[in-house]
């Protein structure tokens, strides 16, 4: 009994461990199928400043891969110095041996290019972009590896030495300008200008205490000035009174006077009038018709 007891538990041992590993054989297959790591080779001209090992590869934005190896070393002519970057893509494929999508970017004229470096870590990345127009693919091989067309234009890069380089000599012009002729008799002119006008304060303030102390004196005779009008006002206003009621008064005893007589002043000139009219008529009558004169009026 001991004995069965103890194969039965030796054939699941055995059988449990044959099912995982069929189930991890199939996972692996399974990722091997649907993930699969692509090597390129890359030719880049100029220079490679900032590209390292494990150097991300971005296409739109998003990182398909990264650089596996740098090395250095000559054409088939031995004429000329290359550095061949190796490069994993992480491809995707389900059906092994149909076109993969690294072959269809080739195709489509995409070209690696590589970015500026980062001011911070100093390492750049490379992106996919599409080439040129007139660009012509050609996909050869390297050492059993396909070659990934690079952009054949050279770009230089501003690193941060460069900046900072620029920077120095950007303050070191300043320096220049501030310490230069034309600034500095600016500022003695400002600051010639500016003992002036200490001067001009100062004699302001010289004149000004005077001044106030006129002004003072004649606010003060002021207003001595009016408490004197100011006793003196209400005799005067009461005088005042009395003669405006008297010139009132004399206006009306004019008035009852002057009336009768303007009415026979009126009537007078009325009649003066009159005789201007009569007088004026003649006179026209005699210019129309003189020889009235002798024979009279008909």
């Amino acid at each position: 009994m001991r004995q069965e007891r103890l194969y039965i538990l030796v054939g699941l041992f055995v059988g449990g461990a044959i099912c995982l590993s069929v189930l991890t054989a199939l996972y692996i297959y399974d990722e091997y199928l649907h993930e699969r790591v692509e090597t390129y080779v890359m030719f880049f001209k100029g220079s490679l400043a900032g590209v390292h090992v494990t150097s991300e590869v971005t296409y739109r934005g998003v990182k398909i891969g990264e650089v596996k190896l740098i090395e250095i070393t000559e054409n088939s002519e031995k004429s000329q110095i290359k550095i061949p970057v190796y490069v994993q893509f992480f491809v995707e494929r389900k059906f092994v041996g149909k076109q993969n999508p690294i072959q269809l970017l080739v195709n489509r004229g995409y070209v690696a290019n590589i970015r500026k470096p980062n001011f911070l870590t100093g390492i750049a990345s490379i992106d996919l972009i599409r080439g040129p127009s007139s660009y012509k693919t050609s996909l050869t091989h390297y050492n059993g590896y396909p070659i990934f067309p690079t952009n054949n234009a050279v770009e230089d890069y501003t690193t941060l030495d460069d900046a900072i380089r620029s920077a120095n000599q950007a303050f070191q012009d300043f320096s220049d300008l501030i310490r230069g002729e034309r600034i500095r008799g600016a500022i003695d002119s400002t600051s010639t200008m500016a003992h002036s006008v200490d001067r001009m304060v100062q004699d302001i303030d010289k004149l000004v205490p005077p001044t106030i102390n006129s002004f003072a004196e004649t606010i003060k005779r002021f207003s001595a000035l009016v408490d004197t009008l100011d006793k003196l006002m209400p005799p005067t206003l009461a005088d005042f009174s009395n003669s405006l009621k008297e010139v009132s008064s004399l206006a009306t005893d004019l008035d009852q006077v002057m009336t009768p007589a303007l009415a026979d002043f009126s009537q007078g000139m009325r009649q003066v009038s009159d005789a201007a009219n009569s007088t004026q008529n003649l006179a026209d009558y005699l210019a129309r018709h003189p020889e009235s004169l002798i024979r009279g009026k008909k």
